[in-house]
């Protein structure tokens, strides 16, 4: 029978995740490069004296940034520290 290690487990998890994490980042941050090119386009070609694209781009951008630092940089930490909780635990 195959053991693994929980240090190794613990790795590989934490990995799997934070990768998880930056994929589903990347996908949110392709769409809203794209949506919001063609907005930029859609607004310049239409009214260029009134820019409401930016009402978008600031929105979806906090968004975008609020996804990073919680779904990528903060998730890290928790994956660090419970792997820390969970060594505590098992060597009791």
């Amino acid at each position: 029978m195959l053991e693994i290690k929980l240090e190794t487990y613990q790795k590989s998890f934490r990995q799997l995740t934070i990768n998880d994490a930056k994929k589903g980042f990347k996908g949110h941050l392709t769409s809203f490069i794209i949506m919001n090119s063609i907005l930029v386009i859609i607004n310049l070609s239409t009214d260029p004296s009134k820019l409401w694209c930016l009402g978008s781009i600031i929105g979806w951008g906090v968004g975008v940034l609020a996804h990073y630092i919680g779904g990528v940089k903060i998730l890290e930490k928790k994956m660090i520290k419970m792997e820390g909780e969970a060594e505590a635990i098992a060597a009791k």
